[in-house]
């Protein structure tokens, strides 16, 4: 999975490695059972937040996103522990409920987050693709204010 992830995307790629980590992590030092954590059920969503705030959502130009995924994993990992808690008694699983809580409570507070760019839905692609565009619109800017002394 991680190579077709990288293929498409290699930032993407080291956020899913960062995402399993750290979610791995937090479930052991919540007490997680080693079989959950063999099956990868403590990583699924935490995978999904991670590549979703350390570039989809937000342009992947800065430390603090990397920090942000960081937090993002390690919150959905809690939340997988608290959905999967609370729906055991009727026996349903947690799906994908922890993080599309996690990316939804994120992307509502991005614009308040600092260094965090957020990347409108009609221009959702890849990272690279959103660095790509913002050092272009950089580069434009900075012709257009060399043209235009004035422009703010």
């Amino acid at each position: 999975m991680v190579v077709g992830i990288f293929i498409c995307s290699p930032i993407s790629a080291f956020y899913t490695l960062l995402g399993s980590t750290i979610s791995t992590l937090t479930a052991m030092g919540l007490g997680a059972s080693t079989y959950t954590l063999y099956q990868g059920l403590w990583g699924f969503s935490a995978v999904l937040s991670s590549i979703a705030i350390g570039g989809m959502f937000f342009v992947a130009d800065s430390w603090a996103l990397f920090r942000y995924a960081v937090i993002a994993s390690a919150f959905t990992a809690v939340v997988h522990g608290s959905v999967v808690s609370f729906m055991a008694p009727f026996g349903l699983p947690g799906y994908t409920f922890p993080f599309n809580v996690v990316a939804w409570l994120f992307c509502l507070a991005g614009k308040q987050m600092s260094n965090l760019m957020p990347v409108e839905i009609s221009k959702m692609s890849t990272p690279e693709e959103h660095i790509d565009r913002l050092k272009l619109c950089k580069k434009l800017t900075s012709i257009v204010k060399q043209e235009l002394p004035n422009y703010p």
